[in-house]
């Protein structure tokens, strides 16, 4: 899979409780990607939550 270029970052909002689909968009929709990283931000500190689905988004992540 390649996946479109975007030269920036793209915020999403939401809050506890909801649900959230974040943007992963491919050249070829058939494809799916050899690697993918997702990460958030709290107070100036980046957590990956994808791949590794740690701590409270374990087994709520999926492709």
């Amino acid at each position: 899979c390649e996946l479109v270029k975007k030269t920036e970052v793209e915020h999403v909002t939401v809050f506890t409780g909801e649900s959230v689909v974040l943007p992963c968009v491919c050249t070829d929709i058939q494809d799916k990607p050899q690697g993918l990283k997702w990460e958030f931000n709290k107070t100036n500190h980046y957590q990956e939550i994808y791949p590794k689905q740690t701590g409270h988004h374990r087994n709520r992540v999926k492709l």
